[in-house]
């Protein structure tokens, strides 16, 4: 236990070191007492470091998806930041399939519209169903966050926060759906079966996806995030 960890957060930091939960308590609750926290301040400190079970996670997803922001008019909380951070890689499979089960309004419409593009479907449609729902979903989180637009300046600024969330969504889509479209017609070139190049495409939109989306932000993708498009 004597490795040298870089996570600012000394009750991680502790867990990642092998101490076991009552122990990280009972190291830390003394030094809380001191700074003058109350009993109700301290147990919802630890509070934020519960176990987290897979209900949990499914639960947080879809507080984060288009149905749940509009439902709940507020933003995901049934998980703290250091919860998240701790997730399993299963986990995050089910946080994902909350926000996917939540999201499937918006992802369907936007797909119908995308269903006119003709040759092109096979793009049109992600990122006619990614536009319309990070674009909702941007909208949702504005009116969560400000409130209703009280000027003129502030309609503005949030429509084009919205439309580059849609424009985004749509670069994602389509750049996912052309990789799926590409391998899966590569894998058919070589004689793979239809089971193999459905393989094949679902792997190059998996990996495309993060990758696509970090690079609109100008950065590598992290880890989770190819768990997170899985």
């Amino acid at each position: 236990m004597s490795q040298v960890s870089s996570n600012p957060d000394l009750y991680l930091d502790m867990r990642e070191h092998g101490y076991k939960e009552e122990e990280i308590r009972s190291a830390i609750q003394p030094m809380l007492e001191e700074g003058g926290f109350s009993d109700q301040e301290i147990n919802s400190y630890f509070k934020g470091y519960d176990p987290v079970s897979m209900l949990d996670a499914i639960q947080y997803g879809f507080q984060g998806s288009v149905t749940g922001l509009a439902t709940r008019g507020k933003m995901p909380d049934s998980l703290t930041p250091q919860q998240v951070s701790q997730l399993s890689t299963m986990q995050r499979v089910g946080m994902q399939v909350g926000t996917l089960a939540g999201d499937t309004p918006t992802l369907a419409v936007g797909a119908i519209a995308g269903s006119f593009g003709g040759p092109a479907a096979p793009v049109s449609i992600p990122a006619s169903a990614m536009a319309l729902t990070e674009g909702t979903r941007s909208y949702y989180m504005e009116q969560i966050k400000n409130g209703d637009v009280r000027s003129s300046e502030e309609f503005l600024r949030r429509s084009g926060a919205i439309l580059g969330s849609a424009a985004k969504g749509a670069v994602i889509g389509g750049v996912t759906g052309g990789a799926g479209v590409v391998a899966g017609r590569g894998a058919a070139m070589l004689g793979a079966t239809a089971g193999m190049q459905t393989a094949a495409s679902l792997a190059a939109e998996t990996a495309t996806m993060p990758t696509a989306a970090a690079g609109i932000e100008g950065r590598l993708p992290e880890p989770h995030e190819f768990v997170d498009a899985a």
